[in-house]
């Protein structure tokens, strides 16, 4: 018996070899020395087109990475200096992807729910896990970009309360975690508005 299994394991390893491989249709080529290698090859070649959006978040998130998020103060930043450090960010296309998520729902008079998001985002094309998920919004909420309030009550940075409302992964959670963007304010125009009333008051 185990001479025969060891024959079918050795003639599936060859046609593993030897096989050709669509993905969508799509003919690709796997080059490895074994069978196992090639079969890993095909399944990330898979992933990657299934969820060809992942790797828009370039910089991953953890629990702890979150929590030093929610209790950073950055009160002390101009308006300009924390709208460069998301324009900036290795994360930028992320966010971009998230606030049109947002501009969509609200068009749509709809509410913001952190289960919205995160079905919408751990879904194809995007695939994102949920603790990156959570780290952008914690990043977003850290530059007072996003309002987050559960069970009617407007969460503030450095809570635990807050922290957890972002790491709990239970539907009934994600539910109760509402997300509201603040009014966009339009950087260039503020910029010419300074600009005009140094012209007028001068530089001092």
């Amino acid at each position: 018996v185990k001479s025969r299994l060891a024959r079918i394991k050795i003639q599936i390893e060859n046609a593993i070899m030897k096989s050709t491989a669509f993905v969508y249709s799509r003919k690709v080529e796997f080059k490895g020395t074994t069978s196992k290698e090639v079969f890993n090859k095909g399944l990330e070649e898979l992933v990657k087109t299934v969820y060809h959006r992942t790797n828009l978040v370039k910089r991953h998130y953890t629990d702890q990475s979150i929590k030093g998020l929610i209790n950073t103060d950055v009160s002390g930043l101009k308006l300009f200096d924390m709208n460069n450090e998301l324009v900036k960010h290795d994360n930028r296309d992320a966010f971009s992807e998230l606030r049109m998520c947002f501009e969509l729902l609200t068009d749509r008079d709809e509410q913001i729910t952190y289960k919205k998001v995160v079905d919408k985002f751990s879904a194809k094309p995007f695939g994102w896990q949920i603790t990156d998920i959570a780290g952008l919004l914690a990043e977003m909420f850290m530059y007072s970009e996003i309002e987050l309030k559960t069970d009617g009550e407007k969460l503030e940075k450095g809570k635990e309360i807050t922290l957890q409302a972002l790491l709990k992964t239970s539907s009934a959670n994600q539910e109760r975690l509402i997300i509201k963007r603040k009014k966009a304010i339009d950087i260039e125009i503020i910029k010419k508005v300074i600009k005009n009333a140094k012209e007028v008051f001068g530089s001092h």
